[in-house]
């Protein structure tokens, strides 16, 4: 590793050598374009970032995001990063949230998302495993 720590290292987000190489094979392993990849520190980051990026992409257009939950605004199934981006965007920028209730197993009932979807409805996230409900 101590070559990868002193010689040959590189944050994969810049704009130089390493991160452009990086950025250029993710693009072409997976079929799309360079520009098109985001890479982030973790899964709270990543959440936020296409939570909000998908809500102010339309912001125009669409207020409206569908998430899961035990009680109201709070939750043990859904993943913070993912409900405080969702409070953030329903306090501050007057989008709309449905928190969808789930069963004693943790699984939201696919009803209650068709009867939730609105036309204005741009992200469904509902959470597919949490270690920590366990």
């Amino acid at each position: 590793m101590l070559p990868y720590q002193g010689e040959h290292f590189g944050n994969p987000s810049s704009n130089y050598t390493y991160g452009e190489r990086a950025r250029t094979q993710v693009a072409a392993l997976i079929g799309t374009a360079p520009e098109g990849i985001v890479f982030t520190s973790g899964g709270s980051e990543s959440d936020n970032h296409a939570i909000i990026g998908a809500e102010l992409a339309n912001i125009d257009k669409r207020k409206h995001i569908i998430t899961s939950h035990l009680a109201p605004r709070t939750s043990r199934i859904e993943h913070p990063a993912v409900l405080n981006t969702c409070r953030y965007l329903e306090d501050r920028l007057g989008f709309k949230v449905s928190y969808l209730s789930v069963d004693k197993y943790g699984l939201v009932n696919p009803d209650d998302v068709r009867n939730a979807a609105k036309r204005n409805t741009i992200l469904i996230s509902i959470i597919h495993d949490n270690d920590h409900f366990l």
